[in-house]
């Protein structure tokens, strides 16, 4: 990442904006800083689970904001994420095409949700393959939501895992309004080397997830496969 920059627009023009230097986040996991060719420096390496946050990123407020994203990936492209307050508020994930070479730059974007407020943002590697310059988020026309969007393909808008963040040993549980026993959907944990860690088949609109197994503390990705396709969030476990 070189920048994030949160950029709020009135009647179409730029009111205000704030920069996020990559080197000056909070909170830095696993991504390694290198040179970029537009300039400045851009984040590498980026696997599966690493992950960026910035604390106290202000939306002024509430409505629609378009989160672009600055990438370049040398074959196959991946997946990212963005979330508020450590996973509490999911903006939802992007998919990243692969755009011919790691230094070989291209903008995807989508538009989610945001209630008026400061938070602490972070961007999330779902999957991993591909260079990160930098984020751009930008106060949009549209109608105020008093919750966080996230498209169709991503997940069901009303997909809730909670508590999240958990404490280690603290019951867990995943809501799927769409899932019953004619819809069931396959239920996973992942660590963040992507090794599976509890598996279940899910045939009703709420599951406990890993009961008796105590999760240590750490970062994980819980992924749903079910008739809307795949979702994939992350859980912190404290």
């Amino acid at each position: 990442v070189d920048y994030v920059r949160v950029s709020q627009l009135t009647s179409g023009s730029t009111a205000s904006s704030r920069q996020l230097e990559a080197e000056a986040a909070n909170v830095n996991n696993g991504m390694t800083v290198e040179t970029c060719s537009e300039g400045g420096q851009d984040m590498g390496y980026i696997d599966q689970g690493d992950y960026l946050v910035w604390n106290n990123v202000n939306f002024p407020t509430s409505g629609n904001y378009l989160i672009e994203y600055r990438v370049a990936s040398g074959a196959n492209g991946g997946t990212i994420s963005s979330d508020l307050n450590a996973g509490n508020t999911q903006l939802g994930s992007t998919a990243i095409p692969g755009t011919g070479g790691w230094q070989n730059w291209q903008t995807v974007s989508k538009t989610v949700s945001v209630n008026a407020g400061t938070y602490n943002f972070g961007i999330y590697a779902q999957t991993g393959g591909y260079n990160l310059n930098w984020v751009r988020i930008t106060k949009v026309n549209g109608r105020p939501a008093s919750a966080l969007a996230t498209s169709a393909a991503d997940a069901p808008a009303t997909l809730t895992l909670y508590p999240n963040p958990q404490q280690a040993g603290e019951r867990l549980t995943l809501t799927l309004p769409a899932c019953d026993a004619a819809h069931p959907a396959t239920v996973q944990v992942l660590d963040l080397s992507g090794r599976e860690v509890w598996r279940t088949t899910a045939a009703s609109a709420t599951v406990e997830v890993a009961p008796g197994q105590r999760l240590s503390s750490g970062m994980y990705s819980v992924r749903i496969n079910g008739q809307d396709g795949q979702s994939v969030q992350k859980l912190v476990v404290q």
